[in-house]
């Protein structure tokens, strides 16, 4: 797994591509066990997550970025390709590992998803150095970094079990990520309503008016929740593959 990512990055650098986070995970059934290993090597800001049926959410990724500590969304943390010369940025390169068992849902997100659930992103806090409590209607909680993280996790759960409750069925791993996805579309709406504009594109105007619109689009766009960002997800439930997994001699 590690060899990929040099494979991946050395391809990079000879297409004279740009940069990119990396998340590979692998899932291996245990010899003499029903649980499965989960194998992650991570670099970048695109996240790992085990979903249990038994024990809820739990990060596999979550060596890559310090939950203890404020973080910068814009900074992805590391990548692949040129970001020194030919040299990737691997900073934050983890190698993780865990278990599962059979109808545990593996999935791995994009920023563009896990930092639609921080209740900063999503307007329902904001940072503080200190816990608070909520004074009035009007305020918001104070939220450490560590906070943060664990409303974020508790916030992707309660998503995977709302939409459980509407299809009537324990969630599957294509479920999954239509839950993912669909709250984050419903999150930026109204932030994506306003960059889409057709009226922003359609008209010619001067200098002086673009920059006052863009100016206007800017302070609108940081009162509205959600991040705007490449959002996908992928899924697997652990133990759906039922191929054969006998270990093959030379010949074979």
């Amino acid at each position: 797994m590690r060899e990929a990512f040099d494979h991946a990055h050395q391809s990079i650098i000879r297409h004279n591509g740009g940069l990119t986070t990396l998340n590979v995970t692998i899932v291996l059934p245990i010899i003499h066990s029903r649980m499965y290993a989960v194998c992650c090597v991570n670099v970048g800001d695109s996240l790992a997550y085990v979903f249990s049926r038994r024990y809820g959410m739990k990060e596999l990724s979550i060596g890559s970025h310090d939950i203890m500590e404020e973080r910068d969304m814009r900074d992805a943390g590391g990548a692949l390709g040129p970001v020194n010369g030919s040299q990737p940025y691997l900073v934050n390169l983890t190698f993780s590992v865990t278990t599962c068992e059979p109808g545990d849902i593996v999935f791995l997100t994009t920023d563009g998803i896990s930092d639609n659930f921080d209740p900063v992103v999503t307007k329902v806090a904001v940072p503080g150095k200190k816990d608070s409590l909520l004074g009035s209607v009007d305020e918001k909680a104070e939220m450490l970094p560590q906070e943060r993280h664990q409303f974020l996790m508790k916030g992707m759960e309660l998503v995977i079990h709302e939409y459980e409750l509407e299809i009537e069925r324990d969630i599957s791993a294509e479920d999954l990520c239509t839950a993912l996805t669909d709250h984050v579309t419903k999150l930026t709406k109204s932030k994506r309503l306003v960059i889409e504009n057709p009226q922003l594109y359609n008209r010619q105007y001067k200098a002086k008016q673009r920059k006052k619109i863009e100016e206007t689009i800017r302070k609108t766009l940081k009162t509205m929740p959600g991040k705007l960002d490449h959002a996908s997800v992928i899924a697997y439930e652990a133990g759906m593959y039922k191929g054969d997994t006998t270990p093959k001699t030379p010949s074979q």
